[in-house]
């Protein structure tokens, strides 16, 4: 007996003899609409199982999953990539979050950016975590615009009846950094034989 279903010459659907009647079945992925098995286009009606961040593409017999940019997997399951955001721009003599020079964060994808964002160098007495502030390395000072190694100390130690340069009991010198000396010049007081040395 011919198969009724197949009266359309899609040798594909099987039928299933019924009370007074028939139905007319497809394999999988398919559907019986007129008059024959036609592909189902999954994506479009939603009968997917992909990732909600992976794109569906519909093919014969079928679909595939591939995940969407920044993210990895199978397409079925799909996750937020991470990466490195490495700070630069920040200027000699400073420290980062981390208490060094070169700092780096994990950022993972949001959806639409990544998180923490990526950050400016900036100064900050108090770096954060996340972002590139930095603050000055030690014995070095903001200036507004650069840490300097460059200070001015009030004297210390003057004897009684004692003046200095200034003919006061009150004295403050500019001292520099330097790495194995510490600040110099000292700002100890001494007696010295005649003028007083600025």
């Amino acid at each position: 007996m011919n198969n009724p279903c197949n009266d359309h010459g899609d040798t594909t659907a099987t039928c299933t003899n019924t009370t007074g009647s028939y139905t007319c079945n497809c394999t999988i992925w398919y559907d019986f609409t007129d008059g024959g098995c036609k592909d189902i286009d999954e994506c479009s009606e939603g009968t997917d199982t992909c990732d909600v961040n992976a794109d569906c593409a519909n093919t014969t017999g079928g679909y595939t999953c591939t995940c969407k940019l920044h993210y990895s997997g199978t397409g079925y399951v799909c996750t937020a990539d991470t990466q490195t955001y490495n700070c630069s721009g920040a200027p000699a003599n400073t420290l980062y979050y981390n208490g060094t020079s070169s700092y780096g964060y994990t950022q993972t994808w949001g959806g639409s950016a990544w998180t923490p964002p990526d950050s400016a160098a900036a100064y900050n007495a108090s770096p954060s975590v996340n972002t590139c502030q930095y603050k000055c390395a030690a014995n070095y000072t903001w200036s507004g615009s650069a840490c300097i190694n460059s200070r001015t100390q009030a004297c210390s130690g003057l004897g009684t009846g004692a003046l200095y340069y200034n003919n006061t009991t009150s004295y403050s010198i500019p001292q520099t950094y330097t790495d194995g000396s510490g600040w110099q010049p000292a700002a100890t007081a001494y007696y010295g034989d005649g003028t007083p040395d600025i």
